[in-house]
């Protein structure tokens, strides 16, 4: 068994294949990949060493302007995941597809977790997202930089006119990420799974540490890879 670690913006830069003047913003993260197998215990494991702290998720859903009800949110979808709302917002767009965001603190005991942080890693970050926050932080500040990753589920409905999507998305990205330490939170961003899963949970480094103290080492689950080795499988963040 290994032991969580951590790595700089630049490697994280590397992960994401950014451009330079972007990565030279990006925070450090804490470094814990997984086996496919092995990521769900990684993941329950990961809930109760940090249960101490506030687990913050978006979620944004769409359905069909003809779909008699609006999309379900937290409740409806993930069993005993939402502890308490934080915030929530609806419209149609000028497609007629109806679209509904939950900001919520989550339950990290919850066997939903794993749930939802899959689907985070499928709709690779665009409209959705989990954060890690002290308890006695507010999560006013995530809530508002997160706003940046609810409008990338809408940049993927199209309507940006002459915008390039793909620089808008590493925009958005980098706007929510970079915010972090100043801000209070980490970021938890699935692998893709290419071939690795798991995460790196980008924020300043003080909360990093604290996080990687409050596990057990060696750490169950983590997979003996390097960011490096990663990369050089062509894996990436699901970002």
């Amino acid at each position: 068994m290994v032991a969580a670690t951590s790595i700089d913006g630049s490697e994280l830069g590397a992960l994401l294949h950014w451009p330079d003047e972007m990565v030279r913003r990006l925070p450090s993260a804490l470094w814990l990949p997984a086996d496919v197998d092995d990521e769900l215990p990684l993941v329950t494991l990961l809930g109760t060493s940090w249960e101490s702290y506030q687990w913050c998720g978006l979620g944004t859903w769409f359905a069909p302007g003809t779909a008699p009800e609006p999309p379900a949110g937290f409740a409806g979808r993930y069993s005993d995941l939402q502890h308490e709302l934080i915030a929530e917002g609806s419209l149609t767009t000028a497609r007629g597809l109806k679209v509904r965001s939950e900001w919520s603190t989550l339950n990290p005991r919850s066997g939903s977790l794993h749930a939802f942080l899959s689907a985070i890693r499928q709709a690779r970050g665009s409209g959705s997202c989990l954060a890690l926050m002290a308890q006695d932080a507010s999560p006013r500040a995530w809530y508002a930089a997160s706003t940046a990753m609810m409008q990338r589920g809408l940049l993927a409905l199209g309507g940006i006119g002459d915008v390039d999507r793909e620089e808008a998305d590493r925009s958005a990205s980098l706007t929510y990420l970079a915010a972090g330490p100043a801000s209070g939170y980490a970021s938890v961003i699935p692998l893709d799974r290419h071939p690795w899963g798991g995460y790196a949970v980008v924020g300043d480094q003080t909360l990093l540490s604290a996080l990687a103290e409050a596990l057990p080492d060696p750490l169950a689950g983590l997979a003996e890879a390097s960011w490096e080795d990663v990369a050089g499988r062509a894996g990436s963040l699901a970002l």
